[in-house]
């Protein structure tokens, strides 16, 4: 019989976005499925076996457990905007938004929502799943385009999964990014493919939540704007795993890319 102790605590959990394998055959409720994670971290395609790993973003930690259970070396989770932000809070300003048919706001804008780091309302999930992996991982909070980050260090592997199109400074982030890696960056990130242009580079600016309807999406680039930038930022070599095309909704420009990243 499952852990009804663990069971009862995975559901106090106000939001959970990853589904995590727990002990007891449990798995948390995440927004992304099992096998939407499956796939993700398939597309990963790398050996992290005695490699060090830092996952930025890291949110309820699914990336950062199978790291470690995939053998890496050490593994540090870096989040701060999720771990510190009240989900109850915000979705409450969100519900009454939606009812007034106004458009929804960045949680920046909404008093309390972020910035709890006192209490990291917003790692409940991470930490409930760490304790019971029994997880040696390291968690760091920091915001990963103000902070100084140097006493990090720099790691074998740098996971940067669903963070780019969060940010409101893409370029210096991958400059921060180059910087901590000592051998490859994983990127995946929100995009757009513009037909009859495929070739410029060119990045999406949205102001409000035009989007997927979520305030905290900034910029999105085409394949070739991603590449450049991490050109510019100083990485040597770009392997392309994901393009865009198989995850195009027709009618629509937005699609998902993956790159690796390499120094």
């Amino acid at each position: 019989m499952p852990d009804q102790d663990l069971a009862a605590e995975i559901e106090a959990v106000p939001f959970w976005w990853h589904s995590i394998q727990l002990p007891e055959g449990l798995i948390t409720p995440g927004n992304k499925t099992s096998a939407i994670l499956e796939k993700e971290w398939q597309q990963i395609d790398l050996n992290l076996s005695g490699r060090s790993v830092l996952d930025v973003g890291a949110w309820d930690g699914y990336f950062s457990f199978r790291a470690e259970a995939e053998g890496a070396s050490s593994v540090t989770s870096l989040d701060s905007f999720i771990w510190g932000r009240d989900n109850d809070v915000a979705a409450r300003a969100a519900a009454i938004r939606k009812e007034q048919g106004l458009e929804q706001q960045h949680p920046a804008l909404v008093p309390g929502a972020l910035g709890n780091y006192d209490t990291l309302p917003g790692r409940k999930g991470y930490d409930l799943a760490h304790r019971a992996l029994g997880s040696e991982v390291v968690s760091v909070i920091k915001d990963f385009e103000t902070d100084d980050l140097s006493d990090l260090g720099q790691f074998d592997v740098v996971l940067f999964l669903g963070v780019l199109y969060h940010l409101e400074n893409p370029f210096a982030a991958l400059r921060r990014l180059k910087n901590l890696c000592k051998e490859v960056a994983v990127i995946e990130t929100e995009g757009m493919v513009v037909g009859g242009v495929e070739e410029e580079a060119m990045w999406r600016f949205a102001a409000g939540s035009e989007i997927g309807n979520d305030p905290t999406n900034w910029w999105v680039p085409n394949l070739p704007a991603l590449i450049a930038g991490c050109q510019a930022a100083g990485f040597q070599e770009i392997k392309v795993t994901e393009a865009g095309s198989s995850r195009n909704q027709p009618g629509s420009e937005l699609c998902r890319l993956a790159i690796q990243a390499w120094v």
